[in-house]
């Protein structure tokens, strides 16, 4: 189609020498002032060209976020499938996703980690030593160590800006690992700074500085670094034990925040039992100046005190006899050790033990949350099914033939250990020729070891749900099966009576 000017109408007349485009956004370009079919031939072009940067650019959003959930959903996707999107990736993004990327980054973190912990015991040991010698203590990192942080605050650098290239810049805050993505942009700044410090420090002198000596909080948030250690066990499939405890003692931060306010309540209600029978024993200067209630005022004088001591006597962070005796000691107040003997037995035999147990179960609902140690532990426990069962289909194929014959099942039947073995497996069948019936798919008269092993899996444990809900379908498919074979007969037979009556009609 080929434009036309006409007035300030733009309008479009068929032309049998170019193919007719499809403008969608026509409407936007419907009025405009007159002007000569050269411009109007560059505005359409510019149009065409802005139409097909947007498809291009719709394109690649639509395979960003394809790949995006691939990678998000990795485990529910086939190898081949994982693939054919990954082919559509650039070769960056790629490399980013790959296992060797992920170990050279878990492998570079360890390495980070390990070398903190070096740093850190080279600088106390050269601290001693300056003690020892009755020599000022040195401050400034050696050059070595400054050169080491700063070849990984590089490397960490180069890691976390091709993760940033790789997922793009927005939505590199809008993954589902964006707290680890802040965390490793907080570990870079912090390794910077650090760096930049011991550097300016180091070429400058301690002098220029002496303002940052009282302040320790670049040092403590050197600390923050060894904190990406956690990220190996998110990355690295295998630390599945140590992973999962890390997530059950993360989801026990708010449980924590409970067990301690009913603690805190606890030693409260106490401590003001306590404190109170103290104060008002000790209600002379005389009595408080006498060396036998020097405990008792240490432990129980005031309100803090106690409640610092009913958490030590609970905790074990001293001896519980010890405060009893300091309570002993109150003359004519006797009911005082014996409310410390219930608080006692109520604080170690009934509130330690609900505290354990709530910890138990909250760990145990983190494990069952966690969707990568499920999926993990379901597939272990259906491989190691499967080794028992492939041991036990050569434990029958006594030629190693590769195939089960029926005699030869029915024979391994007469074993006691290899009918003990399917017990152990949860197969529970009532002879031989049954379960050889129901494994032999193909109807062949042997099996071999595919279709044992499948048919075995599928026996194994007792019928659920999705069991039942099949056999419920199948049995309403043959009921409406036989069903409308009756219709089918009964039309047959109402034709046929149609018919015979025709002929004796005919015949008379």
């Amino acid at each position: 189609m080929v434009p036309q000017a006409r007035g300030t109408l733009l309008t479009w007349s068929p032309s049998p020498s170019k193919q007719s485009p499809d403008f969608s956004h026509a409407a936007t370009i419907s009025v405009m002032p007159p002007c000569s079919p050269a411009r109007l031939e560059s505005v359409v072009q510019m149009k065409l060209e802005e139409q097909k940067l947007e498809r291009s650019l719709n394109s690649k959003e639509r395979s960003r976020q394809r790949r995006k959930k691939a990678s998000n959903n990795s485990m529910f996707i086939s190898n081949t499938e994982k693939s054919q999107i990954m082919a559509e990736a650039s070769a960056l993004e790629r490399f980013t996703r790959s296992k060797c990327f992920e170990w050279l980054s878990g492998l570079l973190i360890l390495l980070n980690c390990f070398f903190t912990g070096w740093q850190t015991e080279a600088m106390a040991q050269r601290a001693l030593r300056s003690t020892e010698m009755n020599q000022p203590v040195e401050s400034t990192t050696p050059r070595e160590f400054i050169a080491g942080q700063a070849s990984f605050t590089v490397l960490f650098g180069i890691e976390i800006g091709f993760r940033w290239a790789a997922d793009g810049f927005r939505d590199f805050f809008r993954t589902k690992d964006l707290w680890w993505n802040l965390l490793d942009l907080l570990c870079v700044i912090i390794g910077v700074a650090d760096v930049s410090t011991e550097m300016l420090m180091m070429t400058v002198g301690m002098a220029a500085f002496a303002p940052l000596n009282t302040i320790t909080l670049i040092r403590v948030l050197r600390v923050v670094r060894v904190i990406r250690v956690v990220r190996v066990i998110r990355i690295m499939r295998f630390f599945r034990e140590l992973r999962m405890m890390v997530f059950s003692i993360v989801n026990c931060l708010k449980s924590v925040v409970w067990i301690m306010l009913i603690l805190f309540i606890l030693f409260y209600m106490f401590g003001i039992i306590f404190t109170s029978g103290v104060v008002g024993f000790l209600d002379t200067l005389e009595k408080r100046r006498r060396p036998e209630n020097a405990d008792l005022q240490r432990n129980f004088g005031s309100l803090g005190r106690a409640v610092l001591s009913l958490y030590m006597a609970m905790s074990g962070g001293a001896d519980w006899g010890e405060f009893y005796n300091n309570l002993a000691t109150l003359e004519g107040e006797w009911h005082f050790p014996l409310l410390f003997i219930l608080y006692i037995t109520f604080a170690i035999f009934a509130v330690v033990n609900i505290v354990t147990g709530v910890f138990v179960d909250t760990a145990l609902q983190s494990g069952r949350a966690d969707r990568d140690v499920v999926v993990q532990e379901e597939i272990e426990n259906k491989k190691e099914y499967l080794e028992s069962l492939k041991a036990l289909f050569e434990a029958i194929d006594a030629n190693s033939r590769g195939v089960i014959s029926r005699e030869m099942l029915e024979q391994s039947f007469e074993n006691e250990t290899i009918m003990a073995f399917f017990n152990s497996l949860k197969i529970s069948v009532p002879d031989a020729a049954t379960l050889f019936d129901l494994l032999d798919f193909d109807a062949s008269g042997e099996l071999d070891i595919e279709e044992f092993l499948l048919g075995c899996y599928q026996l194994q444990g007792d019928a659920t749900g999705v069991d039942a809900k099949i056999m419920q379908a199948e049995v309403r498919f043959v009921k409406e099966a036989i069903l409308g074979l009756k219709d089918d007969m009964e039309k047959i037979t109402g034709e046929l009576l149609e018919l015979r009556d025709l002929a004796t009609n005919h015949l008379q």
